[in-house]
C-alpha cells in the first residue's frame, strides 16, 4: 500500500480521521439503543455518533483508493465508494435539504456516521498504508511463523 500514500493530501486525511476518532463522541447523536441503568431503569444510550468532516475530493479519493486496497468487499469500503461517487457528481443525487456544503477552500462538509470501531478501522488502515507495516494478526502470525516462533511467543 505504500504507493498510495501521496503526501500532501493522505497526510491532511490521516490528520482528519485521527481528530474524528479523538472527538468521536462531541458528534452528533445518530442512532441509539435502549440500556439497563441498574439506577435509572431502561435509558438511551447512543451507539453511533455523526461528525461533520471537512474533506477535498482528492483526499476523499486517497482514502476510498487506499480502502480499497486494504480490502475492497468489506461493507465500511463500500460504503465509503458510494460517497464518493455522490460526491464526484456533487451530490446532485441527494434532495437539496440533505445535501453536504461545500466550502470556500473547495471541501464539502460530509456528514458521516459510523461506529467507533470503524473509524479506528480507518485510522488502522489509514496508518498502515503510511508506514507500509501491516498490523493485522494474520500478517503478525505469518510473521512469527516464518521466525519458527508460536503466535504469543515473544
Amino acid at each position: 500500500m505504500g504507493p498510495l500514500w501521496f503526501r500532501p493530501a493522505c497526510d491532511t486525511l490521516l490528520a482528519k480521521v485521527v481528530d474524528w476518532f479523538r472527538h468521536y463522541e462531541r458528534g452528533e447523536i445518530f442512532s441509539d439503543r435502549d440500556w439497563m441503568h441498574p439506577v435509572a431503569g431502561v435509558v438511551k444510550m447512543p451507539t453511533r455518533y455523526s461528525y461533520r468532516i471537512p474533506f477535498t475530493v482528492v483526499e476523499f479519493k486517497c482514502l476510498v483508493a487506499i480502502m480499497a486496497a486494504a480490502d475492497a468487499k468489506n461493507p465500511l469500503t463500500l460504503d465509503l465508494t458510494k460517497v464518493f461517487e455522490s460526491m464526484k457528481r456533487r451530490f446532485n443525487d441527494l434532495p437539496v435539504a440533505q445535501r453536504p456544503r461545500m466550502l470556500s477552500t473547495g471541501e464539502w462538509v460530509v456528514p458521516l456516521a459510523y461506529y467507533k470501531a470503524d473509524v479506528e478501522e480507518i485510522g488502522r488502515i489509514l496508518l498502515e498504508a503510511k508506514s507500509g507495516v501491516s498490523q493485522r494478526i494474520e500478517s503478525i502470525a505469518a510473521e512469527q511463523k516464518k521466525q519458527g516462533k508460536d503466535l504469543f511467543e515473544v
